[in-house]
């Protein structure tokens, strides 16, 4: 199991790089987009609004594997102290 564990980790922290990489070049890209003034053909938005959508969803995503692992961490963690206290 901990073959997997470490698997598991590294999984993690893989996810976890790509997201962020993943944030701070789409928020690059929409303050460039923004920058340029451009609106939406058909319904006169700024363009920014929609590009906006790929840097909230990396960072949510981002947020909720955080989230996962400190639960994660955190059960592994009770696992423990519960094991040390029956003696096992």
């Amino acid at each position: 199991s901990s073959a997997a564990s470490d698997v598991y980790k590294r999984q993690n922290i893989i996810w976890l790089v790509f997201l962020l990489m993943m944030v701070r070049l789409s928020m690059k890209l929409t303050l460039s987009v923004a920058s340029g003034g451009q609106t939406a053909t058909g319904s006169g938005i700024p363009m920014w609004i929609p590009y906006a959508s790929i840097p909230t969803g990396m960072g949510l995503m981002a947020f909720r594997l955080i989230q996962n692992c400190y639960k994660d961490v955190k059960a592994y963690t009770e696992k423990k102290r519960e094991a040390n206290v029956n003696g096992n």
